[in-house]
């Protein structure tokens, strides 16, 4: 039976929720947490296993969550707490400058994520907290995400992703990208 990817991350999940519960389990044992026959559920571990989300010990047969897991989660929890704290920050400066002012982190060193921002439109102030990725080289975030990072970091964005228009503004040609990563940079050392 093919399954929906609805019904592919809900066995993920009840999988994670297993392993979470008894620390460490054999496959029959995952099978019978789940209500699943042992035999459908292995392609599903071993995927699991490749991806790295869970582990397998072959000396005692038995999965456990993988320490990648445990980091994905430790970054949610500290990208959370940053945001928590940055937020009354962004808020003020929205309301002084009268702007949009966004918190956002470099990720894998080509990968922009948005995790806050407060938008100023006529007097009214918007929150938005949420975590979403955009592509760095169409946003001001990103560019002084770039101006203040190693080259190769930028370097590596433009093999990944190329540099498509996104919007009207989009720079799209490397040579005035650095231009602006170099006044975005100057303009700081100015302002010292």
């Amino acid at each position: 039976m093919n399954k929906s990817k609805i019904d592919v991350m809900n066995l993920i999940m009840k999988i994670l929720e297993c392993l979470s519960q008894k620390k460490a389990a054999t496959a029959q044992e995952i099978a019978k947490f789940i209500d699943m026959d042992e035999s459908s559920l292995n392609k599903y571990l071993s995927d699991m296993v490749n991806a790295e989300f869970i582990s397998f010990d072959t000396l005692d047969q038995q999965f456990t969550l993988s320490t990648k897991l445990f980091m994905l989660v430790r970054e949610n929890e500290r990208n959370t707490l940053l945001r928590l704290i940055a937020h009354p920050y962004l808020a003020e400066l929205s309301k002084n400058l009268g702007v949009t002012v966004v918190l956002a982190i470099l990720e894998n060193k080509t990968d922009l994520v948005i995790l806050d921002s407060v938008k100023k439109n006529d007097g009214l102030i918007f929150d938005h907290a949420y975590t979403t990725k955009q592509r760095a080289h169409a946003s001001a975030a990103g560019m002084v995400a770039f101006a203040f990072n190693p080259i190769e970091c930028f370097e590596m964005y433009i093999n990944k992703y190329g540099l498509p228009r996104l919007t009207k503004t989009t720079i799209c040609e490397k040579k005035e990208i650095y231009k602006v990563l170099d006044c975005v940079r100057k303009k700081r050392l100015h302002d010292r």
